[in-house]
């Protein structure tokens, strides 16, 4: 029992580490986005989360101004 409690209590102290770096090297206006979370898997997991949807948001983006880009024409009264 007492080996399992080190054990435990390494790996506690392992995490809580690994978060400590995290934050350490995340900027302030991302910082908010993981203070509250207690190991680094939930930091890791919702920052992932956070880039995928800002990701996928500049992919929509993206494709809307590709779109108009490829509608555009030029008019007769317009010149290179």
């Amino acid at each position: 029992m007492p080996k399992e409690k080190k054990t435990l209590k390494e790996l506690k102290k392992k995490d809580m580490k690994a978060l400590y770096c995290i934050m350490k090297v995340l900027v302030k206006s991302i910082l908010h986005r993981i203070h509250r979370e207690k190991t680094s898997k939930e930091a890791m997991e919702k920052l992932e989360e956070t880039y995928k949807r800002e990701f996928a948001v500049q992919k929509v983006k993206f494709q809307v101004l590709h779109l108009q880009f490829d509608t555009m024409k030029m008019t007769s009264t317009e010149s290179v």
